[in-house]
């Protein structure tokens, strides 16, 4: 099972609404050009941010775009409100 097929089985048996983007999804449409991050659009409800840390807990994300990389399961407290996601391993 390739790592798309992983992330959106765990997206949908976590019961995320979610749309695919990007690359991947261009792929889907016939596109031969393949880019190696997976973007998808998602709610960010605090409903969903808690859904989304418990389907990727075991794969200890990070936000990318922090110096720091903070662990998306510590970072944001919950009830802070989110605009966007840039998470990696």
């Amino acid at each position: 099972m390739s790592d798309l097929q992983r992330l959106l089985l765990r997206l949908s048996e976590a019961g995320i609404e979610f749309v695919l983007v990007g690359g991947y999804a261009a792929v889907l449409h016939g596109c031969s050009v393949l880019t190696r991050d997976i973007d998808d659009c998602a709610p960010l409800t605090p409903e969903n941010i808690e859904k989304l840390r418990e389907a990727l807990r075991d794969t200890h994300p990070t936000h990318r775009r922090s110096v720091q990389r903070p662990s998306f399961l510590d970072e944001p407290q919950p009830g802070i409100a989110l605009n966007h996601l840039c998470l990696g391993p």
